[in-house]
């Protein structure tokens, strides 16, 4: 399955597409890690140094951001695109 974002990475041959979620955001996490996306890095404290209020997720206290990655086959990728 491609998104729409891998669409628009592919139509402007990016060759990888990172994104980012908080911590505590299971549901997203996995949702990009059933769609090949890996752990890339974690900005630590995130949230917490860069919003003047905290950020809650149902009840959970966001702190960092999760970054994930997905190498993009441009080539395969833009048969897809047709």
């Amino acid at each position: 399955m491609m998104t729409g974002i891998e669409k628009i990475a592919v139509a402007n041959n990016y060759k990888t597409v990172i994104v980012g979620t908080g911590d505590c955001s299971v549901c997203q996490i996995w949702f990009y890690e059933l769609n090949c996306y890996v752990l890339y890095d974690v900005k630590k404290n995130f949230f917490i140094d860069n919003f003047p209020e905290l950020i809650y997720e149902n009840g959970v206290l966001l702190r960092s951001m999760v970054m994930l990655k997905k190498e993009i086959n441009l080539q395969a990728n833009n048969a897809n695109l047709h």
